[in-house]
């Protein structure tokens, strides 16, 4: 049984697999969570989800038992005798303390032409990003606010590596939300962005 997924995550969740191209076999997730959207995931793909929080762990393991692997750690600490076809963080850098470095791990991880497909909360509610330096309690523990300057960081993290956004849209509500493509390879860019069409 597919665990329950608000209607936020359903649309996010809708974006992020239209953005999967036909030739991704293998996908790792960071930041599993409960496991909900690595149950959608496992279903196509060979998934292999992280998840540091100890209680969160135990439901996505339950959750995903005899589908995919999910492990206890982090991207930091993480090594696998084979790089992943897609890398994914769904609104997971924002708990991160230091992203960019987060950045580079998720890079580190995927293939030579692999890429990284990520999304964070509200992006274009605010000018520039905001960091606090800590886990602000009000802001769900987000040590920072993403602003419309949330490209540069991928540059910042990763001089030689190629970035892309996409601007996705629910089309039963309109609801609108970015997702971030982001590759070792420019020339996968180049590719994603002619089958996306942006």
């Amino acid at each position: 049984m597919t665990p329950p997924l608000s209607l936020h995550a359903w649309l996010r969740y809708d974006a992020v697999h239209r953005l999967l191209p036909g030739d991704v076999r293998r996908i790792l997730e960071i930041g599993t969570g409960l496991g909900s959207f690595g149950v959608l995931l496992a279903e196509q793909f060979e998934y292999v989800g992280l998840e540091p929080d100890p209680a969160s762990f135990e439901v996505a393991a339950e959750r995903l038992a005899g589908r995919a692997v999910v492990l206890n750690e982090t991207a930091e600490t993480y090594t696998s005798p084979e790089p992943f076809d897609v890398v994914c963080a769904f609104e997971v850098l924002e708990h991160v303390a230091d992203d960019r470095k987060a950045l580079r791990e998720l890079l580190r991880v995927a293939r030579a032409d692999g890429f990284v497909q990520l999304t964070v909360p509200s992006p274009y509610t605010r000018a520039t990003t905001t960091d606090w330096g800590y886990p602000d309690a009000r802001a769900h523990g987000h040590y920072r606010g993403y602003g419309r300057d949330f490209l540069a960081r991928f540059g910042e993290a990763r001089p030689d590596a190629a970035a892309l956004e996409v601007e996705v849209f629910d089309p039963a509500t309109a609801a609108g939300s970015y997702v971030y493509l982001w590759s070792a390879s420019a020339a996968r860019i180049e590719q994603l962005a002619r089958w996306i069409g942006v």
